[in-house]
């Protein structure tokens, strides 16, 4: 299965993610502590979309590959990492485990991906595939909006679908606003629009709670998981309620097998 997203819209996301050194310090290094900290030595980036944190980690001498089944993307990295050791793969998270060497020690889905799959099979076949090409032991790095507090707040204010998100915490571009525009406990409908250009895309997305997600990771057999908002460590998780932070965060997960 092959994706092709318009080269507009590749440009679009682009100026939504910001300059790349701004998306080294939202982004970049918090993946490189995760990396140092776990001692990993080879990682594989499973969406990466513009390629920017596959860019700093090659950089700071990290074996990295890439994979990206979106074809506009994958040409991107392929441009990107051209003389490179960076391989760069095209397999669908449901069949990879069959279609990408196996061997790493850290895997990243970052950029609320997993979030495109709406059926749970689906989900659980994704993430058990990018379990299985993780070393044992091994992590998966991955992160999703916090739809809990969105979902609470257009039942409290019908307008909020009328108000952009502020996402500069993680993504620093400000010539791209994102506004919720339908909101349900079964899809969530957020309008990308280009404030100098125009260029607009719509993205329906499944919006998975928070411990909702946890629970899917453990399903499918990671041991261990940890979690963060924005990057800071959640350490009471059994009391954690998402509802305490703002529409704005992202959790990370890091999922340890």
């Amino acid at each position: 299965m092959t994706f092709r997203t318009p080269p507009e819209l590749v440009e679009l996301w682009g100026d939504f993610i910001g300059p790349y050194e701004q998306r080294v310090e939202t982004c970049g290094k918090h993946v490189e502590a995760i990396v140092r900290r776990l001692r990993c030595k080879t990682v594989l980036d499973n969406a990466a979309g513009t390629g920017y944190e596959v860019q700093y980690l090659d950089e700071q001498g990290i074996p990295i590959d890439v994979n990206e089944i979106d074809d506009s993307f994958r040409k991107k990295s392929e441009e990107r990492f051209k003389g490179t050791s960076v391989r760069v793969f095209d397999s669908d998270w449901r069949e990879m485990a069959y279609t990408i060497p196996k061997g790493y020690d850290l895997e990243m889905c970052l950029g609320n991906n997993l979030t495109y799959l709406h059926d749970r099979e689906e989900q659980l076949k994704a993430l058990q595939n990018m379990r299985a090409v993780l070393n044992n032991p091994g992590a998966l790095l991955i992160d999703h909006r916090n739809y809990d507090k969105i979902l609470e707040l257009v039942e409290e204010d019908p307008g909020f679908t009328s108000r952009p998100l502020d996402n500069h915490n993680i993504y620093t571009g400000d010539l791209v606003t994102v506004t919720p525009r339908i909101v349900t406990p079964e899809n969530v409908r957020l309008h990308y629009q280009h404030t100098e250009k125009p260029i607009e895309e719509y993205l329906n997305l499944y919006p998975f709670g928070f411990k909702e997600f946890r629970e899917l990771l453990r399903e499918v057999g990671f041991e261990t998981v940890e979690s963060f908002a924005n990057w800071e460590p959640i350490t009471d998780l059994e009391d954690f309620n998402p509802l305490t932070l703002d529409e704005n965060t992202f959790f990370q997960h890091l999922a340890h097998k």
